[in-house]
């Protein structure tokens, strides 16, 4: 299903969703160890791909937010968009945590961390916002996808966190995107819109193709992974 449009209307409002996400009962880890160990071993290799460390997105990332903040008058802006990165730091955080009661490594970098390090040194952030987005979006589709095809409550519960954490995510990339570019051409959106597609289609088969079994046995194909994935991705295109 499509996420909902935004209800959030400004910087402040999402300030303070962040600090009630930030507020959330601890996950209950269980014994996430007595797992099969090759159930353990499929669900770290997977999920060490998206453990990423959002605090390699640089201070340049928050110097453009304060650039925002500065040209719309709204400095609620610049602590929103702090949140929203604290956020994402939080997540690499609870996937590195699991892995931990998984009794399995951490990752050393993956292809996301990549990506997002080499638009940081373009210094693009309407590119950076574009590609976290779609990114995103892929995420919410796996842990969706690991979430019904475990048998651990351990890993079931972090991934509903995980997923529902992307919803927001994705949300907030929808609110930050347009203020960049208020007065973009439709063509110029057209264009926009196209590439990030492209972009998202190869990085979900991606993931599909490396994963496929966790897909399989949650019951999803290809096709319906994609309509899920486009409709989440639909919040960005404003």
């Amino acid at each position: 299903m499509p996420l909902a449009p935004s209800t959030v209307l400004n910087s402040y409002d999402w300030i303070e969703r962040f600090y009630q996400r930030a507020c959330r009962p601890e996950v209950s880890w269980g014994a996430a160890k007595r797992l099969p160990y090759a159930e353990r071993s499929a669900a770290a290799r997977s999920l060490q791909e998206f453990a990423r460390n959002e605090n390699g997105s640089g201070e340049w990332v928050v110097d453009w937010a304060r650039e925002i903040a500065a040209r719309n008058g709204d400095r609620g802006f610049i602590w929103a968009f702090r949140l929203f990165l604290r956020d994402e730091c939080r997540q690499g955080w609870l996937v590195n945590r699991l892995l931990d009661q998984l009794g399995m490594p951490h990752s050393r970098g993956s292809w996301v961390d990549f990506v997002l390090r080499m638009i940081g040194k373009l210094r693009m952030p309407s590119l950076y916002l574009h590609v976290l987005a779609g990114v995103e979006v892929v995420s919410r589709s796996y842990y969706r996808a690991l979430g019904d095809a475990t048998e651990s409550d351990v890993i079931r519960q972090i991934c509903k966190r995980l997923a529902e954490e992307q919803d927001a995510h994705v949300e907030f990339t929808a609110f930050a995107i347009p203020l960049m570019h208020p007065s973009r051409t439709r063509l110029a959106q057209s264009s926009i819109q196209a590439a990030h597609r492209a972009f998202v289609f190869a990085a979900l088969l991606r993931v599909w193709l490396r994963h496929s079994p966790v897909f399989h046995k949650s019951g999803r194909t290809f096709r319906g992974v994609w309509k899920e994935t486009m409709s989440a991705l639909d919040t960005t295109a404003r």
